[in-house]
């Protein structure tokens, strides 16, 4: 009878906790999103986000968009994976296999197709 009391007293004395709300924020080219079509997200050594899209890279800091258009050398507009290395150079695979690197000096073709 005990048990039952002191489980009573702890479950009335026990404040409503609310439950755990996650923030969820939709970006649309009106936010400054180079393309709403993303296939990728990766997030940089710096913190910042970026988002590959079929038209373009959009990089996004929290408050501002930078966008890179992908025409200028960049990966084909049929962009598959990309990531981010620790220096903040990128490297993206395209749906045909082709590895692309991201430095300084823009975009470079590194490798062929290795899907046959």
């Amino acid at each position: 009878m005990r048990l039952i009391l002191a489980s009573l007293l702890v479950w009335l004395g026990t404040p409503d906790v609310p439950a755990q709300v996650d923030l969820v924020r939709t970006y649309t080219e009106q936010d400054g999103l180079h393309n709403s079509d993303v296939s990728d997200v990766a997030q940089g050594p710096d913190g910042r986000m970026w988002f590959l899209t079929p038209t373009g890279i959009s990089i996004y800091d929290g408050t501002a968009w930078e966008t890179s258009d992908l025409a200028r050398g960049g990966p084909l507009r049929a962009g598959f994976r990309f990531r981010l290395d620790d220096r903040g150079g990128g490297w993206a695979v395209d749906a045909f296999g082709a590895v692309h690197v991201l430095d300084e000096d823009g975009w470079t073709r590194r490798s062929e197709s290795f899907l046959g």
